[in-house]
């Protein structure tokens, strides 16, 4: 059995005082990693779903170092994410801890607890779809040819269509690399696949693979029928992974949950 956390979403500003429409987001990562403690959970692992610095600035990364240092010491290592706000040269430099990458797609593997945690890096340059280039997806499909320990995939962009109550569909990923990837993980070893850039926390299920995405420090988004909805909450999720069962525990905190913009889609 092992149990890890998920965090997504901190957009951390270049200085700690600085706040945006959603408030604070130091403050607000603060108060989740306070909520990971009052668990009482010593967690296997943490992952963050990218987003981490907002415009990729380095002191925002330097700041990010702080609180995962406060997240490592719950329990075991740190595994970030790039997302569609990061700069990949300092997410390297300063939370990989790697030198003259440049610009080259932000993957990795490594196993911990008896799970195998593939990271990958969707951020699609210029455009506002993820989609995982260079090498990533040929990569992902020869190490999943090898079917060893049960798996976890983490990127910043679900790779899944999303359908709304009215009919309509909600898409943040490009199809044709979508396609692959889903033909890819469907008869592998392959337990979930966790994401973050939607800001709310959503499952969905396709071919045996739970996909699902995390809740965000930052701020909670709906998508409604007509108009996308921003609300001040916050949070993590939680999971217990044993054999081929896994728990899901989004972790929740709001002052009253009120709303902090309207936008039409």
């Amino acid at each position: 059995m092992t149990t890890f956390f998920h965090f997504s979403d901190f957009h951390i500003l270049p200085e700690k005082g600085m706040v945006r429409e959603e408030g604070n987001p130091c403050n607000k990562i603060e108060k989740i990693i306070q909520l990971a403690e009052d668990t009482g959970v010593k967690p296997a692992f943490s992952i963050i779903t990218g987003d981490i610095s907002q415009n990729g600035s380095t002191s925002g990364y330097k700041i990010a170092q702080e609180y995962i240092s406060q997240i490592e010491s719950l329990g075991g290592p740190v595994l970030p994410v790039m997302g569609n706000v990061d700069n990949r040269t300092r997410f390297r430099e300063n939370l990989l801890r790697e030198k003259n990458s440049g610009e080259t797609p932000c993957y990795y593997s490594k196993t911990i607890d008896g799970v195998r945690v593939m990271v990958l890096d969707s951020q699609n340059p210029g455009k506002e779809t993820g989609a995982l280039l260079g090498e990533q997806l040929n990569w992902l499909e020869k190490e999943l040819s090898v079917d060893v320990e049960p798996t976890i995939i983490a990127l910043h962009h679900p790779p899944f269509k999303l359908h709304l109550p009215n009919g309509g569909t909600h898409l943040v990923f490009d199809p044709e690399n979508m396609e692959r990837f889903q033909k890819i993980v469907k008869n592998s070893n392959v337990v979930a696949v966790l994401c973050g850039h939607l800001h709310q926390s959503l499952i969905s299920m396709s071919e045996g693979v739970y996909y699902i995405v995390g809740c965000a420090a930052l701020s909670e988004l709906f998508i409604g029928m007509k108009e996308y909805r921003t609300y001040d909450s916050s949070g993590f999720t939680q999971y217990t992974l044993h054999e081929d069962q896994i728990t899901v525990r989004p972790v929740i905190y709001t002052e009253g949950r009120p709303l902090i913009k309207t936008r039409s889609i």
